[in-house]
């Protein structure tokens, strides 16, 4: 799916809507998430970040040169139910692989807000 969103964000940055919203369409019936994916995508992609689509539910993996992962990004909608545990199995997930997690929440409008998720311990 990651070359799929790469050749949909060249056609957009080309001005080539008619293939572009062809590969949306692809997108669209793999993933009922993919426009917030894509747009978070599109995002980290021009403020230079290398990105791929990671295989967990609606996540997007930002990794470095070597292309070993730096940091999970977990793409929700501002209307969507989380579910808590779910987060706490990716916090969980992201300490074991020593990588940094982020929630990329996309608002009706296609703005993004990042929030870093982590765990703490509160000890009296």
């Amino acid at each position: 799916m990651s070359d799929l969103f790469e050749e949909l964000a060249n056609r957009v940055q080309r001005g080539d809507i008619e293939s572009a919203t062809e590969i949306a369409r692809k997108l669209v019936s793999h993933d009922r998430n993919v426009w917030n994916k894509f747009v978070v995508y599109l995002d980290l992609k021009l403020k230079g970040k290398k990105i791929s689509v990671s295989n967990l539910d609606s996540t997007l993996v930002i990794t470095n040169k070597t292309g070993k992962p730096e940091v999970l990004i977990v793409v929700i909608s501002e209307d969507e139910m989380i579910d808590i545990n779910n987060f706490m199995n990716l916090i969980k997930f992201s300490k074991s692989m020593q990588i940094s997690i982020f929630v990329a929440l996309v608002d009706k409008y296609g703005d993004i807000t990042y929030y870093n998720l982590e765990e703490i311990n509160l000890i009296k």
